[in-house]
């Protein structure tokens, strides 16, 4: 097994909407800054700099739930308000750069075309949340 660099070259994934909060999360050299908006004013702002074994971990988890695979859209026209969503990841030759509008990835990436969340998106929203120490990420 190939040893994994502990730091992605490129890092940001986003979600929120319209109505409710909206998240971000950005690679900024070795830390990661963390985002919170609630009716368009920032909530909270902050730095995060995972640990390795963090790092690996996440890395793990993209893997298990096959993000690498995952579209470049997941759109769905049958719904005009909801969550939108972004991933862009880069690490040691993996690249996935991948966006939706009330769609989400299934096992494979195929998307669901449905608006409710797939657990396959779901792990990913949770593997986003251990790396950032639990903060909100929804």
């Amino acid at each position: 097994m190939s040893r994994k660099t502990s730091v992605p070259e490129r890092f940001k994934v986003k979600i929120g909407g319209d109505s409710g909060p909206s998240y971000s999360v950005r690679l900024k050299g070795a830390d990661l800054w963390y985002t919170a908006w609630e009716d368009d004013e920032i909530a909270d702002e902050r730095k995060i700099t995972p640990s390795a074994e963090q790092w690996r971990s996440f890395r793990r988890n993209l893997d298990s739930i096959g993000v690498w695979d995952w579209q470049e859209s997941y759109f769905n026209p049958g719904v005009a308000d909801g969550t939108q969503w972004s991933v862009e990841i880069e690490w040691e030759g993996s690249r996935i750069v991948s966006a939706g509008d009330n769609n989400y990835p299934i096992a494979g990436g195929l998307p669901e075309n449905d608006f409710d969340i797939t657990p396959t998106f779901e792990r990913f929203l949770e593997a986003v949340r251990k790396l950032i120490g639990g903060l909100e990420f929804r």
